[in-house]
C-alpha cells in the first residue's frame, strides 16, 4: 500500500513539473536565439507619447558588433489576451561594427486593440530570432492638442501645458520638446501633431535634409507651423522655410514701442528703451499672405499658406522680454493659436467608419430580399415534403425516398450556390475612392484614399503601393465577417500582406499620400458680387486655369458652407465661367440635394449613388464646422495612385476634388 501511495505522489509531482520544465525550455530557447552582438534602443513617438488614432514613429538605434546581418525589424502589438493582431515589418541591413538608426511607422490600425505596449523583434531572412524587447508608450487623448517645440530653450513654453480656460473653451495643450535625432524622416510621423513651434532654433545646423523634407511635406499636407524669429535676417537661409515663407527678409530694426499690440490682443505691452529688435521684411511678389499685425508699416505677424498647411510668422522672439514675463501673454497666445489652429483651409476628414459606410455600398454584398428567400424556401419544403411523398405514393415507390431526398437536397444546394454566384458575381472588385484636397495656386495635393477589396471566394491577397510615400492601414470593421489580421511591410514600396478574405466578403483599407498634381489649379480675373446688407454672395465670374492634368465634372462652388452655385464640367487648361448663387442659406442636406438635382444623379447607378453619399458627407461637414471661404467641389474617375493587388481585379475609381479658392481683392 505504501508503495502505491509513493508511486501516486511521484506521478503527480512529474505532472506538476511539466509546465515549469516547458517554460524553462522555452526561456532557454529564446536566450539561445538571442545574439549578444546585436543591441537595440527604442525611442517611440515624441518623448514616448503617442496620440490615439494616428500614425506614430518608432526610432531604433541598433548596434552590431558581430558579422554582417540581413533581416527584418518586426513590430507587434498585443491585446489584453496577450495575442498580437497586427505586425509591421521593415527590411534592414547591419554591416559589421556599426551603429545605425532606423525608423518604422505604426498605423492607427496597429493600436485598435493594444495595451499601450508593443514588441520589437529582429529576425534574419530565415525567420530566426536574434533580438526581442518590449516597450510601453504614454497615450495622449484625441481631445488634447499636441504641440511640438523646436527650440534651444527647453521648457520655455511649459506654461501652456494642461487645461487652459484663457486660450479657448476646453483647451488642453501638451507641450513637448522632442529629441532632434529622433525626429521623423517621413511626414507621416507627424500625423498626430497639431502645431509645431520653431523658436531660437537653427534648422540648418540641427536637421538633415531628409528631416527638413519631412517637415515641409507635413506642412503641405495640412500642418500648422508657428515661427518666432530669433532676430537674425538670414536664420532661415538654405532651409525649407526659405521657400515656404511668404517674406523677403531685409535687416534688423529697433522699435521703441508696440502700440499695435493693444488692437491685436486687447492689451498693451511696455517696452524698455532702447526698444525691441525685430526683423524687417516685405511680402514676396505674387504670393498670397496676410499681415495680421504691423507697427510703423513693418510686418510683425504674418500668416500664409503652404500647400494645405498654414504658417504664422512672428518677426520677434516670443521667448524673450518683454513677452516672456508679460502679464497678458496668455491673451496673446490665445489670439495667435486660435487663428492658426482653427482656421483650417478644408476642415474635412472622414473617419474610418464613414469611409467603410461608403465602401460597403456594393451590390454584391446585398443579401437577397426576404420575399425571394421565403418563396425559395417554400418551394424547397413543398418539393422535398408533400410533392415527393405524393409522387412516390402514386407510383408505389415510397422506398425511393432514400434516393429522391438526397438528390433534391443536392440540386437545391446547387441552385442556392448558382443564385448566390449570379447575384454576387465571380469577379474580384477593387474600389478606390479618394478625397483630394488642394489649395489654389499650389500644386501639392493631400490625397486620402479609401480602398475596398471584394473577394468572390476564400483567398489570400496582397496590396502593393507603388510609391513609398503612400501610407496604408487596415480599417476593416471587426464586426464584419471576422477580425482581419494583416502584415504591413515598409520599404521602397509599402504593402499590406496576409489579407485572408472569406467567400463573398470584403476588406477595407485607407491610404494617405501627398504629391504634386502637375502645375496645380488657379482662378484668374475673379469678380465676386456680395450683398452688403446680408453678406451673402450674389454672383461670381472668372477664369479657371486647370493644370492638374485631370478633367473635372459635376462641379460646384460652395461659399461660407451655406451657399452653392453649379458649374458643371471643366476641362484641362482654361475655362471661363459665370454663375449665380442660391439666394437663401442652405444646410448640409439642402446643399447636397441642390447639387445632386443639378447633376441629374440617378439612385440606381452605383457611381452616382457613391458621389451623392460622399458629397453629402463633405457638405454636411463643412456646414457643421461653419467653414468660411470659397470651395470648389468636383469629381474625376481616373486613377490617381498606382495601387495593385496580386490578382486580376475589376477596378472602380472615384476622386472627389476639394479646392480652396483664395479670395483676395476680388469682392465688389
Amino acid at each position: 500500500m505504501r508503495k502505491v501511495v509513493v508511486f501516486i505522489l511521484l506521478f503527480f509531482l512529474i505532472l506538476l513539473s511539466l509546465p515549469l520544465s516547458h517554460s524553462i525550455a522555452q526561456n532557454t530557447q529564446v536566450e539561445l536565439l538571442l545574439n549578444p552582438n546585436i543591441t537595440m534602443e527604442l525611442y517611440p513617438g515624441f518623448e514616448e507619447y503617442y496620440k490615439t488614432y494616428n500614425w506614430f514613429c518608432v526610432t531604433l538605434m541598433v548596434t552590431n558588433s558581430g558579422p554582417y546581418f540581413k533581416g527584418e525589424l518586426v513590430v507587434k502589438n498585443f491585446n489584453y489576451n496577450n495575442e498580437y493582431t497586427t505586425s509591421m515589418r521593415k527590411y534592414i541591413e547591419l554591416p559589421t561594427n556599426t551603429l545605425k538608426k532606423f525608423q518604422i511607422y505604426l498605423s492607427p490600425d496597429f493600436t485598435h486593440s493594444w495595451r499601450a505596449d508593443f514588441s520589437v523583434e529582429l529576425v534574419d531572412m530565415s525567420g530566426k530570432l536574434f533580438f526581442s524587447t518590449k516597450k510601453s508608450v504614454k497615450l495622449i487623448d484625441k481631445s488634447q492638442t499636441l504641440v511640438l517645440v523646436l527650440s534651444k530653450d527647453k521648457g520655455g513654453l511649459n506654461y501652456l501645458t494642461g487645461p487652459q480656460t484663457n486660450l479657448w473653451p476646453n483647451s488642453n495643450l501638451l507641450i513637448l520638446y522632442p529629441d532632434i535625432t529622433c525626429l521623423p524622416d517621413r511626414w507621416i510621423g507627424y500625423d498626430g501633431v497639431d502645431i509645431i513651434i520653431i523658436n531660437n532654433f537653427s534648422l540648418l545646423d540641427s536637421l538633415d535634409s531628409v528631416q527638413q523634407k519631412a517637415l515641409e511635406e507635413w506642412l503641405n499636407m495640412g500642418g500648422k507651423l508657428l515661427i518666432s524669429s530669433s532676430g537674425n535676417p538670414i536664420e532661415f537661409s538654405n532651409t525649407f522655410l526659405d521657400k515656404v515663407l511668404p517674406l523677403e527678409f531685409k535687416s534688423n530694426i529697433i522699435l521703441p514701442k508696440l502700440n499695435s499690440f493693444k488692437k491685436y490682443s486687447g492689451h498693451s505691452i511696455n517696452i524698455d528703451l532702447p526698444g525691441i529688435s525685430v526683423v524687417q521684411s516685405s511680402i514676396k511678389p505674387e504670393v498670397y499672405a496676410k499681415i495680421l499685425l504691423q507697427e510703423d508699416n513693418i510686418p510683425l505677424i504674418t500668416t500664409s499658406y503652404a500647400g494645405n498647411g498654414k504658417i504664422t510668422y512672428l518677426a520677434f522672439d516670443i521667448s524673450k522680454e518683454p513677452f516672456k514675463n508679460w502679464d497678458n501673454k496668455m491673451k496673446f497666445w490665445a489670439k495667435i493659436l486660435r487663428d492658426l489652429y482653427f482656421d483650417s483651409i478644408l476642415p474635412v476628414k472622414l473617419t474610418a467608419e464613414e469611409g467603410n459606410h461608403i465602401l460597403y455600398d456594393i451590390p454584391s454584398l446585398k443579401p437577397p430580399s426576404f420575399s425571394f428567400l421565403g418563396i425559395y424556401l417554400f418551394i424547397y419544403i413543398i418539393c422535398i415534403g408533400p410533392m415527393n411523398y405524393f409522387i412516390l405514393k402514386r407510383f408505389d415507390k415510397r422506398e425511393f425516398t432514400i434516393i429522391t431526398i438526397p438528390v433534391m437536397i443536392f440540386f437545391f444546394s446547387m441552385g442556392t450556390y448558382l443564385i448566390g454566384y449570379t447575384s454576387k458575381g465571380g469577379s474580384i472588385i477593387q474600389r478606390e475612392i479618394s478625397i483630394v484636397k488642394l489649395n489654389e495656386a499650389s500644386s501639392f495635393a493631400n490625397i486620402d484614399t479609401f480602398i475596398s477589396l471584394f473577394s468572390p471566394n476564400k483567398s489570400n491577397y496582397k496590396i502593393d503601393f507603388q510609391k513609398s510615400n503612400i501610407w496604408p492601414e487596415n480599417i476593416t470593421p471587426t464586426s464584419y465577417d471576422y477580425p482581419l489580421y494583416t502584415i504591413l511591410k515598409e520599404g521602397e514600396k509599402n504593402s499590406i500582406e496576409n489579407i485572408n478574405l472569406n467567400m463573398w466578403s470584403i476588406g477595407t483599407f485607407r491610404a494617405f499620400s501627398g504629391r504634386s498634381l502637375a502645375d496645380g489649379f488657379y482662378v484668374n480675373n475673379l469678380e465676386i458680387n456680395i450683398d452688403n446688407k446680408t453678406g451673402d454672395i450674389i454672383d461670381l465670374k472668372g477664369t479657371i486655369i486647370n493644370k492638374t492634368g485631370k478633367n473635372l465634372e459635376d462641379l460646384c462652388l460652395i461659399y461660407n458652407s451655406s451657399q452653392i452655385a453649379y458649374i458643371g464640367k471643366i476641362k484641362k487648361e482654361i475655362n471661363n465661367f459665370q454663375v449665380n448663387f442660391n439666394s437663401r442659406v442652405l444646410n448640409g442636406i439642402e446643399l447636397t440635394n441642390y447639387w445632386s438635382d443639378k447633376c441629374n444623379l440617378k439612385e440606381d447607378k452605383i457611381q452616382d449613388k457613391l458621389k451623392k453619399n460622399l458629397s453629402g458627407k463633405v457638405m454636411e461637414s463643412l456646414f457643421a464646422k461653419q467653414s468660411h471661404g470659397l470651395i470648389l467641389l468636383g469629381w474625376n474617375e481616373e486613377p490617381l495612385e498606382d495601387i495593385n493587388i496580386n490578382r486580376v481585379a475589376k477596378k472602380e475609381v472615384l476622386n472627389l476634388f476639394l479646392i480652396n479658392i483664395l479670395i483676395k481683392d476680388h469682392v465688389k
